[in-house]
């Protein structure tokens, strides 16, 4: 489990939190696709205040500007995954 492999840390804030407090993610929109669901490159383990800020962040974004959006959340909070 992702929560398990990251310490149950946000990569968002780098705060650690109890398993129900935290969210996973999607980086890209899976819209059922298992692949894109399973993918661990593509999840975030956020907690619940950083997961309403990415939200927040991309609302303002049309879908051509979502990939750069993301880019740069990726870049500037997400911690180096060591596993």
């Amino acid at each position: 489990m992702l929560a398990d492999k990251l310490d149950y840390k946000c990569e968002c804030c780098n705060n650690i939190f109890n398993i129900d407090e935290l969210v996973i993610h999607h980086v890209k929109p899976h819209k059922g696709d298992l692949n894109l669901m399973h993918d661990f490159n593509n999840m975030l383990l956020c907690c619940s205040s950083c997961h309403t800020l990415i939200h927040k962040r991309l609302q303002y974004h049309d879908e051509t500007d979502k990939n750069e959006c993301w880019k740069a959340i990726r870049e500037s909070m997400i911690i180096k995954r060591t596993y």
